[in-house]
């Protein structure tokens, strides 16, 4: 069971995912308070007189802004926990298959992953140029931010980078929705069948309890994958992309390993 109260890392990079998606959420309750302590400030000059002693006047504005400030911080990471899993592999955070690895990504890997996402993955995956900015924006954060949103990385054995895959947690289906996209160039090659089949028995030895996938029905290349590994089908439905076109799409589930055989068990 995931923890329901974030730590203070959890917390700062919350904050750092809310000022790169949305930082409205953060510059309008600032700029309020601005104004309400120039306001309330302006008022007690006035009301205080030349000579009274305005000391206990200034500690109460301190006072509210502080409390104010804790309660905004506080409500904008209440959910940090949800929001930012942390990485998906536990203790040695790698994995070897015969020709790649898979890890979390470093801050220098910011220019190699993102050349790995082409025009062809935007165009499947609804990405508009807002999407492509916070995807770069969040390889580029601090605290390795993409790292504990369930980022990582796939390269050859020889460090090219070719590309990557996501492991993100689902706080309302307790389970991580599992991506992966290959460059271009390295494509048909067998790479994603490889990244796939290693990764989500990987997951599911480090705890995680199910595993949702996703895909365009009419991805062809996706659906051999999933039935390689025996996932069950959930159903199909319509699926809204970041840009708001909606496409209908398959969804697979995988559940934890079995006991009997060490073989994914798909849901049922």
């Amino acid at each position: 069971m995931r923890p329901t109260l974030p730590s203070l890392r959890q917390r700062r990079q919350c904050l750092a995912l809310v000022w790169l998606t949305a930082p409205s959420r953060i510059v309008v309750p600032l700029a309020f308070v601005g104004m309400a302590v120039v306001a309330l400030a302006g008022f007690v000059v006035l009301d205080a007189g030349s000579e009274a002693d305005l000391g206990p006047a200034i500690l109460l504005v301190d006072l509210l802004v502080g409390l104010h400030l804790v309660g905004l911080v506080h409500s904008l990471t209440a959910k940090a926990a949800a929001a930012i899993p942390g990485c998906p592999l536990a203790g040695e955070r790698l994995i070897r298959t015969r020709r790649l690895c898979i890890r979390p990504p470093r801050p220098g890997d910011a220019d190699a992953l993102s050349a790995t996402i082409d025009d062809e993955f935007r165009r499947e995956n609804g990405w508009d140029e807002k999407t492509t900015a916070v995807w770069d924006r969040t390889l580029r954060a601090p605290l390795d931010l993409a790292e504990d949103l369930g980022t990582l990385l796939v390269e050859r054995h020889d460090g090219e980078v070719i590309g990557g895959c996501t492991a993100a947690w689902a706080p309302a289906d307790a389970a991580r929705l599992l991506g992966w996209w290959i460059r271009a160039e390295d494509r048909r090659l067998g790479y994603a069948t490889e990244v796939v089949t290693a990764l989500v028995p990987r997951l599911l030895d480090d705890g995680t309890a199910r595993i949702g996938i996703g895909m365009r029905t009419t991805n062809a290349a996706c659906h051999r994958i999933v039935e390689r590994l025996g996932a069950d089908q959930l159903g199909t439905w319509d699926h809204t992309l970041p840009n708001g076109e909606r496409v209908p799409s398959d969804w697979f589930e995988v559940l934890a390993l079995a006991a009997t055989d060490g073989e994914p068990r798909p849901a049922t």
